[in-house]
């Protein structure tokens, strides 16, 4: 199943750049890790050769802001220059309209604003029957439906439990159920916005070793197909574990 990741956390400028740009072309198939330098003041482009960003997900602390270029399918970085740390790397992750995923290692520097240019290499052809992979993708969707609903399929144990999970300053992360299906676990859990600010997340948060899908209950998605949550409002998280990667 894709791990969508969806926009989050990004201030958004109030002008697109017209400086000229220093060109790094980074080569990646889906899932590298890509490190490049960017400037610390000037604005920089990141596009995605032959192909459209859909997604940016960046740093939740205001270091950054991203100016999305929905015409051309492309982003515009800024490092804010007023935080103590602006050098620090941090990690920017991309989905583009193919469902492909980037993680960007990007390094501040006192250099002038970069363009990168992701080149996307050659899929090696499937030499494997995809029909295995879409087998449990179908299967992973029927669980979380089935959890969303309420059914418990025939070969599912379900327990009710009500334990609070650490998460982030300001949200009660409760798990208060688990569907056991042999060889996935099936997880719900109420995430409260308990501060008094608007959280904005992604899914993608969520991803850690052994997860294999997240879904938010969608009432909470807005129209970039990211999570906002009020003050005081709460909303459902539905996360799918292979089992023995707990």
């Amino acid at each position: 199943m894709s791990r969508v990741l969806r926009l989050l956390a990004a201030m958004i400028l109030t002008a697109a750049p017209t400086s000229a740009f220093a060109i790094q072309i980074l080569d990646a198939a889906d899932s590298d890790s890509l490190v490049a330098r960017i400037s610390d003041h000037d604005p920089n482009r990141i596009r995605i050769a032959g192909g459209f960003i859909t997604m940016a997900v960046g740093p939740r602390s205001g270091r950054i802001a991203i100016e999305t270029d929905d015409k051309r399918g492309q982003i515009f970085v800024r490092v804010n220059e007023n935080v103590p740390d602006k050098h620090k790397a941090f990690t920017l992750f991309l989905t583009d309209a193919e469902g492909r995923d980037y993680t960007l290692l990007l390094k501040p520097a006192r250099i002038s604003g970069q363009s990168l240019v992701i080149r996307p290499r050659r899929q090696r052809p499937q030499v494997s029957n995809p029909a295995g992979v879409e087998k449990r993708e179908a299967r992973i969707k029927r669980l979380v439906r089935a959890m969303a609903l309420g059914d418990v399929p025939r070969h599912c144990e379900i327990s009710e439990t009500d334990k609070r999970v650490p998460l982030w300053k300001g949200t009660n992360f409760h798990l208060n159920r688990v569907m056991r299906c042999g060889d996935f676990n099936v997880e719900r859990y109420r995430l409260a916005n308990s501060g008094d600010k608007v959280i904005r997340m992604a899914e993608q948060e969520l991803y850690s070793n052994g997860v294999a899908a997240v879904s938010v209950e969608r009432m909470h998605l807005n129209a970039e197909g990211a999570v906002s949550i009020p003050p005081g409002n709460a909303t459902m998280v539905i996360i799918v574990r292979e089992v023995g990667h707990e």
